[in-house]
């Protein structure tokens, strides 16, 4: 878009130059021919105030698809991070390998799944030793095998290694039904979110909306050059040039909004997303951890304090009483009966409830008050 941008804005500087040096007339009521080269804003108003409405329309539009793609995007990541707590939870004791070949086969998934939407902005991703990250994530024979098939299937078939994976070592392992139901419904969500993603990014702008929408900022902006053009003012050509790259701007950027992935700057950063997730799957898998050490963790237990950040009192903490849970109650000063009520008509007759026994009423020094 940038040819265009100087283009329109070279049209204008040449319409101001035949303007100073009189080649185009000045507009006036006794000449026809001058009033033939004269355009009144007038008769802008409407182009301009359409071509505005749609493209604060589709600037809007792009904004909100790209913050669904975020936010599908980042539900793939989280999903995995959980996935791969329930493997280190459940199967991880028992049966290991069948643990890190279902979270390869998932962390495999979602880099085939970025590699099919942008190869080029993944492919050449190293891990923090150099490694190229598709020869740590994939073998040999199993990249064979998934070039057999189309890019846009690979990433399924890696989720379906990884969920048979994960249903035989939940078999031998015994792990819960209720367990191995929520690993293989976290899946499904990944699979859906990664599907959503797909159809988004296929998806299009409609072509004549979007063609229709480029010529009417064309048209828009070519009348306002010329008449800004026929000003006499020496500002004229500096609020053209903002007003020229406000609109050809917002087109860029609603254009980048709707293809986030991508090397540009309003871009999702993919490689950042995919060291992030295969870090985090790493600490969650193999941080150092005793887990058939039941007595340190009991020593932990019995060595924890209560959590104090200074919102209670030690004043309120120790005026719990054991009869009621919540301790005391002292009576606000609005809430005291007065002369007439029931409840001091009650205490002149010596009647006394339940409730009133239960709950002594307190002075103004905090001590029970003899009735």
């Amino acid at each position: 878009m940038l040819w265009e941008f100087w283009g329109i804005l070279g049209f204008h500087i040449g319409m101001s130059y035949l303007y100073f040096t009189g080649l185009i007339p000045e507009g006036d009521d006794g000449n026809w021919i001058e009033q033939v080269f004269s355009l009144s804003w007038n008769d802008s108003k409407v182009i301009a105030a359409i071509t505005t409405f749609f493209q604060v329309f589709y600037t809007n539009t792009c904004y909100q698809r790209y913050l669904m793609l975020y936010d599908d995007s980042r539900e793939v990541n989280s999903q995995i991070i959980r996935i791969c707590m329930h493997l280190r939870l459940y199967l991880a004791k028992k049966h290991p390998r069948h643990c890190r070949l279902c979270c390869r086969y998932l962390l495999s998934t979602i880099y085939h799944f970025y590699a099919h939407i942008n190869y080029e902005q993944v492919r050449d991703k190293r891990l923090s030793n150099g490694a190229v990250l598709e020869h740590v994530l994939v073998t040999p024979d199993e990249m064979s095998y998934l070039c057999l098939f189309d890019e846009s299937y690979r990433f399924l078939i890696s989720l379906h290694w990884s969920a048979k994976i994960f249903r035989l070592g939940a078999t031998k392992g015994e792990v819960p039904a209720n367990i191995q139901k929520g690993v293989v419904d976290k899946m499904m969500v990944i699979f859906q979110k990664m599907q959503l993603i797909k159809d988004t990014l296929e998806l299009p702008v409609p072509f004549g909306y979007y063609h229709l929408l480029n010529l009417m900022v064309l048209v828009n902006l070519m009348l306002w050059a010329y008449q800004m053009a026929l000003s006499e003012s020496v500002l004229a050509t500096g609020v053209f040039f903002f007003a020229e790259l406000i609109f050809l701007g917002m087109m860029q950027l609603a254009n980048q909004l709707a293809q986030p992935f991508g090397g540009k700057e309003v871009d999702f950063p993919v490689n950042a997303w995919l060291s992030q997730v295969f870090e985090s799957a790493e600490v969650m898998l193999d941080a150092p951890e005793d887990e058939d050490n039941q007595e340190a963790w009991e020593d932990i237990l019995n060595r924890e304090k209560n959590i104090s950040f200074g919102s209670i009192t030690a004043t309120q903490r120790a005026g719990v009483s054991g009869k009621r849970p919540w301790g005391y109650y002292e009576a606000p000063q609005s809430s005291v009966a007065k002369a007439g009520s029931p409840l001091d008509s009650a205490r002149q007759t010596g009647r006394e409830t339940s409730r009133s026994e239960d709950i002594p009423f307190l002075n103004s020094r905090g001590q029970p008050s003899q009735m």
